[in-house]
């Protein structure tokens, strides 16, 4: 007989039904991934880019880093204001602070971008990609960036931003042809800075600025000697101020840039304004590249060194970042202020520090075209997809007309989210495949219990007896039969298991059919009862008055006294 299946399966099904279901869903949560994601919560109008020739709707006001219109995230650092619907949408920065940053731990690493509220006192980086090597961030106490043939890179971005600073990191570049490591600044407006590796010269680094995006034809670059730069760390830097830009290799100078020299007209195409730090490894030499891309890498990347093969990436090292903040939020003085040559600070039109700050918010154009910044003590933090500068905390349900792209996800923003993101390609494939292998042992075993449990309520309405045998009408079979009649003590129950479905066979059997046993069993409950109701018929006629004192008299002499008082008070 086929055992009755327990609670316990069907319970354990469910569970393992609803993990699998939670990898399903963890699976959509938004990936960190190239930080080109228009589901930052907001909605993608437009496949244009948005900046200087596309502004953004109002209902996805923001233009995030990569050239999309959304929200929420998108409006946070990194948001263009000149490309977004107002200046006022983009989120108020964090300012930066003074800080040595090491890698011991991931823990102030925000790996969910796309979760990211903009609270740069609990994460110092966040990861806007990170490559699908399945390979940790941290290592031996030192940031590792690595790449992967399908993987596209790895970069991390500082979530406050500094305006006028000393910037230093311990690097080790990549040493191969085709693999750009980057170590730079970038601005909401596209103001850059840069310290680049293409691996083609492990001897050499190459420097760059940007003004609002335009590459001036691609004159602004530079280089620099550093020596073994694949195998040897060397500490590259900046030293920025309104004035004057330096880069540095091990503390020397190697290359000098002025404001004066970069004024075109009314201009100056200087980087002037507030900017993340920025460190990454990426592809230039693969298919798709622009042939001038990969010309300038050194040629298309080999997929087939020992060491790609025994790492299975190729990566840049970093030690440790030191950052030195001429706009420092935790001082109530500018480095500038103290500065000998007062006119720094004077001839700096964006420079308005009057003590501590919380924030730099956009303004609009000055008449020369040069966007300004004002510091502030406004809020960095948002609590929505929808949230926008104008409308960081959303309340009651006022999107003030924002809109919430399809590919958007509260997951994001929770632990599993973060959890998920973590994790490699290989490590998210093998959970999924996992996943979907108890999907399918679940599916089996939550089908076999209704299919048991269908099956145990058709047997309840099948009166069966021990060994599954039908009661013929043959003289054994009616002996049993007057047997269980002068059984006084028989129960219904007892009767009921003596009568079962007749098997239906090619051979002529006298059996009874459902009904004839069910009419047998009623019989046999009325004849077995039946005695029981004449035992207790004269009890029944006792209680007949009439009935009873016309067939026996009241006692006489010898009557109870109940009776002769009562007999006495009668005859009065």
């Amino acid at each position: 007989m086929v055992s009755r299946p327990s609670g316990a399966l069907c319970t354990g099904a469910a569970v393992a039904l609803s993990a699998s279901l939670l990898c399903l869903i963890a699976s959509n949560a938004p990936a960190v991934n190239a930080a080109e994601i228009p589901s930052q919560g907001g909605t993608n109008v437009s496949t244009e880019a948005c900046g200087w020739n596309y502004l953004c709707p109002s209902s996805a006001p923001c233009c995030s880093n990569s050239g999309f219109c959304s929200s929420g995230v998108a409006c946070l650092a990194g948001c263009d204001p000149l490309g977004s619907t107002n200046t006022s949408y983009c989120a108020p920065q964090p300012v930066c602070q003074t800080s040595n940053y090491t890698f011991t731990d991931d823990s102030r690493l925000n790996y969910n971008v796309s979760g990211y509220n903009g609270d740069a006192d609990k994460w110092d980086w966040t990861v806007d990609t990170w490559d699908s090597s399945n390979t940790s961030l941290i290592q031996n106490g030192e940031l590792i960036l690595p790449l992967t043939e399908t993987g596209g890179g790895t970069k991390l971005s500082s979530t406050r931003a500094f305006l006028y600073g000393n910037v230093q990191a311990s690097i080790k570049m990549v040493g191969q042809v085709g693999v750009v490591t980057a170590f730079i600044t970038m601005s909401g407006v596209k103001d850059e800075i840069d310290w680049e590796s293409t691996g083609s010269d492990t001897d050499e680094a190459q420097t760059n600025y940007y003004w609002e995006g335009d590459v001036n034809n691609y004159k602004n670059g530079g280089s620099a000697t550093a020596k073994n730069s694949d195998s040897t760390y060397h500490v590259y830097g900046f030293d920025w101020t309104p004035d004057q830009l330096e880069w540095t290799i091990d503390g020397k100078t190697v290359r000098t840039l002025t404001r004066d020299s970069t004024k075109n007209g009314s201009l100056y195409k200087y980087p002037q304004t507030p900017s993340r730090i920025q460190m990454s490894v990426w592809p230039a030499g693969i298919a798709g590249a622009s042939q001038g891309t990969i010309d300038w890498a050194g040629g298309m990347i080999d997929w087939t060194t020992s060491t790609y093969k025994s790492q299975g990436y190729y990566a840049a090292h970093v030690q440790w970042i030191n950052v030195e903040c001429y706009d420092d939020s935790s001082s109530n003085s500018s480095r500038l202020a103290r500065r000998d040559d007062e006119t720094l600070w004077e001839r700096s039109l964006l420079w308005e520090r009057a003590g501590a700050v919380n924030s730099y918010v956009w303004g609009s154009n000055d008449t020369n075209g040069q966007i300004q910044v004002s510091s502030s003590d406004s809020a960095t933090i948002i609590n929505s997809p929808y949230s926008t500068g104008l409308n960081m905390l959303i309340s009651n349900g006022d999107t003030k007309g924002v809109t919430k792209s399809s590919g958007s996800s509260s997951l994001a923003n929770t632990a599993v989210g973060n959890w998920w993101s973590k994790l490699g390609t290989a490590a998210k494939v093998g959970i999924c495949i996992g996943a979907a292998a108890v999907f399918l042992f679940t599916l089996v075993a939550l089908c076999t219990c209704i299919a048991r449990s269908k099956d145990k309520k058709k047997k309840r309405y099948a009166a069966v007896n021990d060994d599954n045998a039908a009661i013929p009408l043959t003289a054994a079979g009616a002996a049993a039969t007057k047997s269980n009649r002068l059984a006084p003590q028989a129960s219904s129950a007892s009767l009921a298991s003596s009568i079962q479905k007749p098997r239906y066979d090619d051979s002529p059997q006298y059996e009874y059919t459902q009904q004839q046993a069910y009419a047998l069993g009623q019989q046999r409950q009325q004849e077995q009862y039946y005695p029981q109701q004449q035992r207790y018929a004269p009890q029944q006629q006792q209680y007949a008055p009439q009935q009873y004192y016309a067939a026996h008299p009241p006692p006489g002499q010898f009557g109870y006294p109940q009776q002769q008082g009562w007999q006495g008070q009668g005859r009065y």
